[in-house]
């Protein structure tokens, strides 16, 4: 089976959900970023933590069998088609 790795702000886990759905009904794996429980992590901690969740997703972006993946650049705060520094990164980590 085909992997497709979803990208985008978390602001769009919801679209992501959907996407994913869409995808597997197409018969594609479709994998999304995992939704962490900030509400543990001490201010001390959270840019050890940012940095070891977007490893943890750059890693399913390079996987050998994942094919491609989808960005997701809908409207955040009020900038169309928005793209943040992740988001970016995974572009470039896929390319």
């Amino acid at each position: 089976m085909r992997k497709i790795v979803i990208c985008g702000s978390m602001a769009f886990i919801d679209k992501m959900r959907e996407y994913s759905m869409m995808l597997s009904k197409s018969g594609f794996v479709a994998i999304i970023p995992e939704e962490d429980d900030w509400s543990n992590i001490t201010e001390h901690e959270i840019n050890n933590y940012k940095r070891k969740v977007s490893k943890r997703h750059f890693d399913k972006i390079t996987d050998s069998d994942t094919h491609a993946i989808l960005v997701l650049n809908e409207t955040k705060n009020g900038v169309s088609n928005y793209i943040g520094a992740n988001t970016f990164a995974e572009i470039a980590i896929a390319f």
